[in-house]
C-alpha cells in the first residue's frame, strides 16, 4: 500500500517511454519506486492525453518505431489503471490562477493544481516550467528526485 503520493508531469511519465531522454535514471527511480509501493501517482486529466501524444509524436519523428509506439501507448494503458485522476472541477479554477501568477501554461499549472489538492508534491522534467515555478516548495525537479 502506497504511503504517500506524488504528481509527476507528462514530462517524466514520458521518460518511462522515450528512451532517448535525459534523466532517465530518475525517472526509472521514480518508476521503481511506483511499482514497489512507496508512493500512489496522481495526475491531471489531460496526463493521459499528453503521454500519449508525446508517445506518437515520437513516432512520427522516427524516435520509436511504429510497433514500439503501439506497446508503449498499450503499455501506458494499463499503467492508467493505477493513477488516481484528479477531478476537474477543483483544479481548473486554482489552475488558472496559478497559469497567471507563475507565468506558465494553463496545462502545467493543472499538475501543480491537482498536487495542492492532494497535498503532495509535483516531480517535473519541464526545464521550462520548473524555471518559473522551482522556487514554489511543493514543486520537485526530476534530477533532485531522492
Amino acid at each position: 500500500m502506497a504511503s504517500s503520493g506524488l504528481v509527476l508531469d507528462a514530462a517524466v511519465v514520458a521518460k518511462w517511454y522515450l528512451r532517448d531522454e535525459v534523466l532517465l535514471d530518475y525517472a526509472d527511480a521514480l518508476q521503481d519506486d511506483w511499482r514497489a509501493g512507496h508512493w500512489e501517482l496522481s495526475a491531471p486529466g489531460h496526463f493521459l492525453y499528453e503521454i500519449a501524444g508525446a508517445i506518437l509524436r515520437a513516432a512520427r519523428m522516427e524516435r520509436l518505431t511504429v510497433p514500439a509506439s503501439t506497446a508503449a501507448l498499450a503499455e501506458f494503458a494499463a499503467l492508467l489503471e493505477a493513477v488516481v485522476l484528479t477531478p476537474p472541477a477543483g483544479v481548473v479554477v486554482g489552475a488558472a490562477e496559478l497559469a497567471r501568477r507563475l507565468t506558465v501554461s494553463f496545462f502545467d499549472a493543472c499538475y501543480l493544481q491537482a498536487a495542492r489538492d492532494l497535498g503532495v508534491r509535483l516531480v517535473t522534467a519541464d526545464e521550462a516550467f520548473y524555471r518559473r515555478a522551482g522556487a514554489q516548495p511543493d514543486v520537485v525537479w526530476l534530477g533532485d528526485y531522492r
